[in-house]
């Protein structure tokens, strides 16, 4: 799972979102076409948790390929203990290889943090 801003293109419209794959570099990726309907009723200026996919893209069967896009998750609020608490549990859940101590652990930070 990643974290990203929406962004639409000026000139064709579409949707993308930005993030930093390194510090140095911003990568755009376009939304997923199933999310589309979702971003009208966004708060753009919020951070979004996204994951990449690979679907099927194009009009006919002789015209389609295969394209990365972002799925959005949810919009997170920035220093929203509830946010980071559901960011934990999704990407426990996403990873598959780390146990519910780990969760536990982890949820605990996140109040701890909180609590200060």
């Amino acid at each position: 799972m990643l974290k990203g801003h929406l962004h639409q293109l000026p000139k064709s419209k579409k949707w993308v979102v930005r993030y930093n794959r390194t510090p140095q570099i911003i990568t755009e990726l376009p939304v997923n076409p199933k999310d589309a309907e979702l971003l009208i009723k966004r708060d753009h200026l919020k951070p979004i948790a996204f994951q990449v996919e690979t679907v099927a893209i194009g009009t006919s069967e002789f015209d389609i390929q295969d394209c990365d896009v972002a799925t959005i998750l949810y919009e997170l609020a920035e220093d929203s203990m509830y946010a980071d608490i559901e960011l934990a549990i999704i990407s426990w859940s996403t990873d598959g290889t780390k146990t519910a101590g780990f969760l536990t652990r982890e949820i605990i930070e996140i109040v701890n943090k909180y609590k200060k």
